[in-house]
Formats: C-alpha cells, sequence, structure tokens
C-alpha cells in the first residue's frame, strides 16, 4: 500500500493508516543522496496484528508498518495542492509553453536530438 493512502495531521506529527490505526513518531534515521543529507523521521503503529489491511499494506515478513517523512515532505505537499488549483494549472500551463519550447526549438531545427553526458560529471 502506497504512503499517499495514509494521513499525515502536523499538529499532532501522526500519520494514521487507511483503518485509523495512528503511527507514532519512533525515530530519526540519517540519510545520504548525492544531493546533500538530511534525516528521515520513522513512524510506527503500535501493532498491526488483525488488521484486515495488512496483507496489501506489510511485505513480507514484516510484523508492523513504518512511514519515513523527510524534512521536504511537507513543502511537496503544499506544492501538490497549490497545483491542483485553477492558479496552479494556469501556471503549470505557462511553464510548458516556456520552458518546453526550447527543447523542441533545438531538436526540431536544429536537428539536435541527443544530448550526450558521457564524460561530463553529474
Amino acid at each position: 500500500m502506497d504512503k499517499a493512502a495514509f494521513i499525515y495531521k502536523e499538529e499532532t506529527d501522526t500519520y494514521y493508516c487507511p483503518m485509523g490505526q495512528p503511527l507514532t513518531f519512533s525515530k530519526t534515521q540519517p540519510y545520504q543522496r548525492d544531493s546533500g543529507q538530511g534525516t528521515y523521521r520513522i513512524y510506527e503503529p503500535a501493532n498491526c496484528a488483525g488488521c484486515p489491511l495488512a496483507p496489501q499494506c506489510l511485505r513480507k515478513g514484516q510484523e508492523k508498518r513504518k512511514i519515513s517523512r523527510d524534512e521536504y515532505d511537507g513543502m511537496r505537499e503544499r506544492v501538490a495542492a497549490r497545483l491542483h488549483t485553477p492558479a496552479g494549472q494556469e501556471a503549470y500551463a505557462k511553464r510548458m509553453a516556456v520552458a518546453e519550447s526550447p527543447f523542441g526549438i533545438i531538436k526540431q531545427t536544429m536537428n539536435f536530438r541527443r544530448f550526450l553526458l558521457r564524460g561530463i560529471a553529474k
């Protein structure tokens, strides 16, 4: 089951599963990526035993579900909510015309179909 099925309540810092079971904060876990480092907050329920959604929710050998949240999840949720408004849809449509046109021009007019990154550090 996807993380999107779980509801996050910011005021209590708690996730709720589709069956209403609270997943409370249990620990932090550092991570390292190419773009930098950060910290995940891990949320766990008290117990998942007997839940009718356990076969869809839990992986093989897992006793309870864990949800992770990094420091950017709140920002991602706010941006997604803004994109679903009429003003957000209009801004996204403008972005498609402004930002994507140069790539189309390069491909069609200049017949430049491939961008090779071999040998260049990403």
